[in-house]
């Protein structure tokens, strides 16, 4: 075989820490704790986690068909595309964090009244 690969594919530990944390990171966790003091709670509670796991799965498997089950090359450059996304986004988020320090400096706003959710 090519590459030096011989019987089964070797575990990229990378993508494997990556989808791990992905998979166990607080929000998800949160989310269903609030789930859990709406009406019908075991209902909807098994609805989002079979949602959220059927969701961690298309990412999974599409990102393995568009991959081919390879990760990228070892030194390889990013494409321009990606190049001008990423500076695109940085760009985007520093021009969202200027708003919100200059919205912030002009002063307290008045309280909103909590939602209705929080009231339980």
């Amino acid at each position: 075989m090519p590459g030096g690969y011989h019987g089964s594919t070797p575990v990229n530990w990378e993508l494997l820490l990556c989808g791990l944390v992905v998979a166990l990171s607080p929000l998800p966790v949160v989310c269903f704790i609030l789930l859990l003091g709406a009406p019908r709670s075991i209902a909807k509670g098994v609805a989002y986690i079979v949602g959220w796991i059927v969701s961690l799965t298309v990412i999974v498997v599409g990102t393995l068909i568009l991959t081919g089950g390879h990760p990228p090359r070892p030194d390889t450059a990013p494409r321009a595309a990606v190049s001008w996304i990423t500076g695109l986004l940085g760009v985007g988020l520093v021009a969202f964090g200027l708003w919100q320090r200059r919205r912030e400096a002009a002063g307290p706003r008045p309280p909103k009244p909590p939602p209705t959710w929080m009231a339980k």
